[in-house]
């Protein structure tokens, strides 16, 4: 978003499930409103992607990379 400042997020512990989020905004716009927006445009996103994924898996258009193990012989 061009009203957005900065953006910048921490996690003051890995050992528990939360986040700190900052968000600045430029003039008097809503922080609350951008995350919220920015939110459902990367769940947008998301969707996007994962039919994508789908629409490929069904028609088998997708690039198949086979990888070949590494046996010690020693």
């Amino acid at each position: 978003s061009p009203h957005v400042e900065f953006c910048g997020y921490s996690v003051p512990s890995p050992s528990e499930p939360n986040i700190q989020l900052c968000i600045q905004m430029f003039d008097e716009h809503s922080s609350l409103e951008a995350l919220s927006k920015a939110l459902g445009d990367l769940d947008d996103l998301c969707l996007a992607v994962n039919d994508e994924y789908e629409e490929s898996l069904w028609t088998g258009e997708f690039e198949r990379r086979v990888e070949k193990s590494r046996v010690y012989k020693g």
